[in-house]
């Protein structure tokens, strides 16, 4: 049986990935946007248990490059317990099958928690080994997901806002033709926003609308509300 030594796989590297893997290593470089140094390559036999990291990957696990021998168990315990079965699981598939894998999971580098993505391509080695050989790409797309995170508050909070706004005119215009206050005028959107179950931003909304769209006059204001109201 042939056994690859760490400076062997080292210098094999990854071994030239399936489309599918390819593709997702695409799709890792752009998360991370393009920042080399969040994403590394990595090489595995997981019959002797030898890994290979590229000098981004021990960055990403805290490391300086060749500081510690990468392994499995190395990862496993950089890894959130909650996580562990999890890529237990996928590893072992990875292990077994040819083909494309890939799978994200949460760790903890000197006591701060990041979010990793490991996309890869499990091949059957030349000379009739008994186990496949692993390669491929490990990202951290902590930051990237940090971003997304407060792009998606951002945009919350700009909806929210624009949500109270057309609240607050839908009840002006309901103050000024039934003369009512403005708890007044509230709660009569919430009768209808409950009668027609419908969110009570849309139909103040529909209120809004309306009356911005038909130029209604002053006599009118008030039966056109019912009809608004009515239907909405």
């Amino acid at each position: 049986m042939v056994v690859l030594r760490t400076d062997e796989l080292r210098d094999r590297g990854p071994s030239p990935m399936a489309e599918g893997a390819a593709e997702s290593a695409g799709v890792l470089r752009y998360f991370v946007g393009g920042q080399e140094s969040l994403v590394g390559r990595f090489s595995a036999d997981p019959l002797t248990g030898c890994w290979w990291w590229s000098a981004e990957v021990y960055e990403i696990f805290g490391y300086h490059s060749g500081e510690i021998e990468p392994s499995w168990d190395l990862i496993r315990a950089h890894t959130a317990e909650a996580d562990r079965q999890q890529i237990d699981e996928r590893y072992a598939r990875a292990c077994q099958e040819v083909g494309a894998f890939s799978w994200s999971h949460r760790v903890r580098v000197d006591g701060v928690p990041r979010s990793i993505l490991v996309v890869g391509e499990a091949d059957a080695p030349d000379g009739g080994r008994p186990s496949l050989q692993l390669a491929g790409y490990i990202g951290d797309l902590t930051d990237f997901r940090l971003q997304a995170a407060r792009a998606a508050g951002t945009d919350a909070v700009r909806r929210s806002a624009e949500r109270r706004a057309v609240i607050e005119q839908a009840k002006g215009a309901l103050m000024l033709a039934y003369h009512l206050d403005a708890d007044a005028a509230f709660a009569l959107l919430c009768w209808h926003s409950q009668r027609t179950n419908r969110k009570l931003h849309l139909i103040a909304a529909t209120v809004v609308a309306g009356i911005a769209s038909d130029g209604l006059p002053d006599t009118s204001l008030r039966h056109a509300l019912d009809k608004m109201l009515a239907g909405a």
